[in-house]
């Protein structure tokens, strides 16, 4: 009765937490936090992902990620709108170039097309926890109704398949809210068909 009696206490009152386990294979209290964002970027695991850091600058960014052409894009951002200037820059395990976005100097956003996440979806959305919106998104031509998750106090998006068991991109930003997230950040992917 008495083993009993004690069992019941340590669940009452808990057992001291373990120290949360590394995430995503990298040291994410290093000194130099766009060395961390570059690392978690190549090897697509975005588990540890706190937010783009201040220190990945466009400079710093056009030196460590090669471009794949030296043409550069514009669209625009959110529906505040934000004009953006993107380039892409060519990596290993996605599946088409990452783009670049920058607006009045500063790095806004990194997105990969189709990345293979290292760990898979599954790991990542697990690491993640509950997204704090789930937002409609084009993917082409079709409307999801709720495939881009974005944790914007994490500074991630991931845009899913419609049967949210696929990744069609994922989004890298600075940590923010959901309201300027949306204002700010969230891009208009639709694609219209010619008639």
């Amino acid at each position: 009765m008495t083993e009993l009696a004690l069992v019941a206490v340590l669940v009452a009152c808990g057992t001291p937490a373990a120290p949360p386990a590394t995430q995503g294979g990298s040291d994410v209290n290093s000194k130099d936090g766009c060395l961390d964002a570059l690392r978690m970027i190549r090897t697509r695991d975005f588990r540890a992902w706190q937010g783009l850091p201040a220190d990945c600058t466009p400079e710093r960014l056009a030196k460590d990620l090669p471009r794949a052409t030296p043409n550069e894009g514009q669209r625009q951002l959110g529906t505040a709108p934000v004009d953006v200037t993107w380039w892409p820059a060519q990596l290993d395990g996605y599946r088409e170039p990452l783009e670049v976005q920058i607006a009045k100097g500063r790095v806004v956003r990194i997105d990969g097309e189709r990345p293979e996440l290292t760990g898979g979806l599954e790991a990542h959305l697990g690491a993640l926890g509950e997204p704090a919106g789930k937002l409609s998104y084009y993917a082409d031509t079709v409307k999801l109704p709720d495939g881009e998750w974005v944790w914007p106090a994490r500074g991630i998006a991931i845009y899913l398949n419609a049967d949210h068991r696929f990744v069609n991109r994922v989004a890298l930003f600075h940590a923010t809210d959901l309201p300027a997230y949306v204002r700010d950040l969230q891009p208009n992917l639709r694609v219209y068909e010619e008639r």
